[in-house]
C-alpha cells in the first residue's frame, strides 16, 4: 500500500469538496457580509429563501438581506458565536452542572428552531415543485472511489458499486422527499451577552473564559432568551430525506449522544413524514460519508485547510460509528449493503493502518503543491468581529 495523491485526485477534491472555494468578494464589515452564490439562479434561491424563512419566523431567525448583485448576496453579518463552538465550550466547561443546563436549553431550542425551518421549507415557491434529489450516486460513489486511488485501496470487490446503485435507487424513490435545509451547528449562530467584542476567533482560551463568565454570571433563562439566527441556505435546490438535518444537528461528533438514535427522534414534526427505520438509516449512511468523507478527503489532501478549518473533528468518528448508528436505526440494514459496508471498513483500516512512509503524504498540501491555494478560518466570516 503506497499513499499517493495525482493532480486528478486535487482538482475532483477542488471541485467537489473544497469548501474554500467560497467568495467573499468584499472584506466583512462589522455589520455586513457579501457572499459569492456561484450563480445568478443560486444567489436569487437564497434571497427567496431568506425572505421566506424571515416572513414566517421573524427577522431575528435569519441574516436581513441586504441586496443583490448578480451572483453576490449582501446580508446581515450575524452577531454572536457558531452553535458548534458554543457546544465544544460547554462540554469543557469548570461548572459542569451549569454547562449541560445551558447545553439542553440550546440543543433544544436548535431542534425546535430546525423543526420550524424544515416546515417552512416546504412551502417555498421552488419547493413546491420537483426539486433535483440529492445526487447520492454521483457523490458516493465519486467520494469512495477517491478513497480507494489515494490510500492505495487494493483488490476491492466491485460489488459494493452494485450496493450504491441499489442504494440510490431506494433513495430517489423513498428517501428526497424535503428540501435539504444543511442543518449543521456550523450554520446556527446564539447572540449571547458578553459575546460582542470579547470573542476572538483565534483564542481558545479566552473563548472559554467567555463562556464561562456567562456560565457564572448570567441566568438559566439567557440561554433561551437571546437570539438565535440560521444561516446559509445553499443546498436547499436538493431535496434529501427529512432524517438528514436532524442528524447533521443531533448525531455530529461534538452533539452525539443528546438523542436516541431511534427513528422516531429524527422526524421532528409530523408534517415531514412518518418515522421510517430503513430511511433513517439510509439517510445516516449518506450523511456519515459527507461528513466523515470531507475532513478526511481535506486530511489527506489539504493539511493547511484541514488543520485550520477541522482543527476540533475527527474525521474517523465517522466511519468508526457508520456501522452501529445504521444498525441502532435499521438493524437489517447492513444486511442490504454488505459490500459497501466491507469498503467502508476497509477505507478505515487503510488510514489507521498505513506506515509511517505513507503518512508523509499528510505533510504535503496537495493544494498548494499544483498552486492552487485558497483562505482559511476556523470560524465563519460571518461572525462578529
Amino acid at each position: 500500500m503506497v499513499w499517493q495523491a495525482r493532480r486528478a485526485d486535487v482538482e475532483y477534491f477542488v471541485a467537489e469538496l473544497w469548501k474554500d472555494r467560497r467568495d467573499f468578494p468584499s472584506p466583512p464589515e462589522h455589520d455586513r457580509f457579501a457572499k459569492d452564490c456561484f450563480t445568478v439562479a443560486n444567489a436569487e434561491l437564497e434571497v427567496e429563501t431568506l425572505d421566506h424563512i424571515s416572513s414566517l419566523l421573524g427577522p431575528a431567525a435569519v441574516p436581513r438581506v441586504l441586496g443583490r448583485r448578480g451572483s453576490v448576496v449582501s446580508m446581515e453579518r450575524v452577531p454572536g458565536v457558531r452553535v458548534f463552538d458554543l457546544v465544544r465550550h460547554l462540554k469543557a466547561a469548570d461548572n459542569q452542572e451549569k454547562a449541560r443546563a445551558a447545553l439542553h436549553v440550546v440543543m433544544s431550542r436548535t431542534g425546535a428552531r430546525l423543526a420550524e425551518v424544515q416546515v417552512a421549507l416546504l412551502s417555498l415557491d421552488v419547493c413546491k415543485s420537483q426539486l433535483e434529489p440529492y445526487p447520492l450516486k454521483v457523490k458516493v460513489d465519486s467520494l469512495l472511489r477517491l478513497f480507494i486511488r489515494v490510500l492505495d485501496i487494493r483488490h476491492t470487490d466491485i460489488a459494493w458499486e452494485s450496493d450504491v446503485a441499489s442504494l440510490s435507487d431506494y433513495w430517489v424513490d423513498h428517501c428526497a422527499v424535503v428540501p435539504f435545509r444543511d442543518a449543521t451547528t456550523k450554520n446556527m449562530f446564539l447572540d449571547l451577552p458578553d459575546i460582542g467584542s470579547n470573542w476572538s476567533d483565534d483564542m481558545e482560551s479566552n473563548q472559554a473564559n467567555v463562556i464561562e463568565k456567562i456560565l457564572a454570571d448570567q441566568p438559566l433563562d439567557v440561554w433561551e432568551s437571546c437570539r438565535l439566527a440560521d444561516v446559509d441556505f445553499s443546498s436547499v435546490n436538493h431535496s434529501t430525506a427529512p432524517e438528514d438535518d436532524p442528524l447533521s444537528l443531533y448525531f455530529h461528533e461534538w452533539t452525539y449522544g443528546l438523542r436516541n438514535a431511534i427513528p422516531e427522534s429524527l422526524i421532528l414534526d409530523p408534517r415531514l413524514g412518518l418515522p421510517s427505520p430503513e430511511r433513517a438509516a439510509s439517510a445516516a449512511l449518506v450523511r456519515y460519508l459527507r461528513f466523515g468523507g470531507r475532513k478526511l478527503a481535506y486530511k489527506l489532501l489539504n493539511a493547511q485547510g484541514y488543520n485550520i478549518r477541522f482543527a476540533y473533528d475527527d474525521p474517523l468518528f465517522y466511519f468508526r460509528e457508520i456501522p452501529s448508528l445504521c444498525d441502532e436505526l435499521c438493524p437489517s440494514f447492513g444486511e442490504k449493503y454488505p459490500d459497501l459496508f466491507v469498503l467502508i471498513s476497509r477505507i478505515l483500516d487503510g488510514y489507521t493502518g498505513g506506515t509511517q512512509a505513507d503518512k508523509e503524504l499528510l505533510r504535503v498540501d496537495q493544494l498548494r503543491r499544483f498552486s492552487i491555494h485558497g483562505s482559511y478560518w476556523q470560524q465563519s466570516p460571518l461572525e462578529t468581529f
